[in-house]
């Protein structure tokens, strides 16, 4: 896990279909540690089991990364 905190419409373990996940998008988490709670969670969602999205730009992602999550 991460000390940062990610959202998940840029996590890679966010099963949208949508290349481009929006924050109201639903999709199961299959980050290893979670996957076995069957979460469905939005884009907006996040954790910091955060890992970059496959086909995104680190540093556009990487800036969404936080220190703690949203209040």
């Amino acid at each position: 896990m991460n000390d940062r905190w990610g959202p998940c419409r840029t996590c890679r373990y966010f099963a949208s279909p949508s290349n481009a996940p929006e924050d109201e998008d639903r999709a199961r988490c299959l980050h290893p540690v979670h996957s076995r709670l069957d979460l469905v969670v939005t884009g907006a969602s996040g954790c910091t089991g955060w890992e970059l999205r496959p086909g995104l730009a680190r540093e556009q992602a990487e800036s969404e990364l936080q220190e703690q999550p949203p209040a």
